[in-house]
């Protein structure tokens, strides 16, 4: 895996409350919230209405103008120390935000799912109006060697930056400049390999953009602005990504039978998913045809028993993290039914990804996320340096 160092875009350091989950990890609500901050980054990666990318790339230029947004003093990589709270233990996770190349395609960063068409033409239409990339995407590794070295190197090191949130993370940011440390971090990751956790549609879109171009444009695009950290660290955490479905569909217990046990349940636990339609449903399929559940529902349930398209997958469905946004989207009677998703086991998603399989669309979420705000790769930038 190819990493460089880079110089990127970030707040003055007197700025609050202008970081953001990643823009589609981010309710309505919330993105209310965000914007009630001027300086929040999610003005640049949800902008609004027809105009809106171009309304976006008019608000960077007056945050660089007005010293909003400064460019880092020389090419950089930066190490993020992430410190949350899981199964009642204090956990500590340690990664880069750094330029990996991504075009051409030589197998050494790995996507592990399929992604929506029309969500990369969103992302790619924001990015190349923009001209940056404004959120990095998240790698892991699947050696072990990275965090080790950073906490090493940022162990008597005072934070640049810290930044409280989202999900009650602690952020510390160190920008790491000296010249022998950034090759070191180079080396170490030179003969790994990556399995894309979080940014799918971002990295395809950075790709398509990448084909288009020539020149230093070409070079600048054929790089991903990444997250980068090791798959076995025990900070990285994998749950599932719940599936609620609209109005225009519904569940029919008896149906799904044919495909899948049904059982009505109380509580939600153990490896299996659950429906809510109001009552709460335990499903597991008949049929061991496939080697995970997401492909078993896409086919048995939303395709064979409900009748959906990719399209309705795409379309009718919103995809989230949080449990609680099931139950309440369901309870307003604007959608129909949920599909709660359990935790994937490390151990069985490591085995299915060295096998290079592709999963379906949303078929992970890999968590404590990585806050956009931290730092923004801009061309303009890129090309001055």
């Amino acid at each position: 895996m190819e990493v460089k160092p880079f110089r990127p875009l970030i707040y003055r350091k007197e700025i609050d409350g202008m970081i953001s989950p990643p823009f589609d990890a981010i309710t309505p609500k919330q993105e209310i919230e965000l914007k009630r901050n001027p300086y929040n980054i999610t003005y640049l990666t949800l902008p609004k209405g027809r105009d809106g990318v171009s309304h976006a790339r008019m608000i960077m230029e007056n945050w660089i103008e007005n010293g909003v947004l400064l460019r880092a003093e020389r090419d950089c990589i930066i190490v993020l120390k992430q410190i949350f709270s899981a199964n009642s233990r204090r956990i500590t996770r340690y990664g880069i935000i750094a330029r990996v190349r991504v075009f051409p395609e030589n197998g050494d960063v790995i996507p592990h799912e399929r992604t929506f068409d029309e969500f990369v033409r969103d992302r790619e239409i924001l990015m190349e109006g923009i001209g940056s990339q404004l959120e990095p995407i998240f790698l892991v590794t699947l050696k072990n060697e990275l965090p080790q070295y950073l906490k090493i190197i940022t162990e008597n090191m005072k934070e640049d930056n810290r930044y409280f949130g989202p999900e009650n993370v602690e952020n510390y940011v160190y920008y790491i400049y000296d010249h022998k440390e950034i090759q070191k971090i180079s080396n170490i990751l030179r003969n790994d390999i990556a399995i894309v956790a979080d940014g799918h549609h971002r990295l395809q879109a950075t790709k398509n953009i990448a084909s288009r171009q020539s020149g230093l444009a070409r070079e600048f695009w054929s790089y991903a602005m990444s997250y980068v950290t090791s798959i076995h660290d025990e900070g990285v955490l994998i749950g599932g990504v719940h599936r609620v479905i609209s109005s225009r569909f519904r569940f029919d217990a008896d149906r799904a039978s044919k495909y899948f046990y049904v059982d009505q349940c109380d509580t939600i636990a153990g490896n299996d998913p659950v429906i809510y339609d109001g009552r709460f449903y335990c499903i597991r399929p008949r049929e061991n045809v496939y080697d995970n559940i997401i492909d078993s529902l896409n086919d048995f349930l939303f395709s064979k028993t409900i009748g959906m398209s990719t399209i309705d997958l795409e379309r009718d469905v919103i995809y989230t993290h949080d449990y609680a946004e099931v139950v309440n989207l369901v309870n307003s009677g604007s959608f129909s039914f949920g599909v709660i998703m359990p935790d994937w086991d490390k151990a069985h998603l490591v085995e299915l990804l060295l096998t290079r399989k592709i999963l379906p669309q949303k078929s992970t979420y890999f968590y404590p996320k990585i806050p956009s705000g931290i730092s923004i790769d801009s061309i303009s930038e890129f090309i001055v340096t």
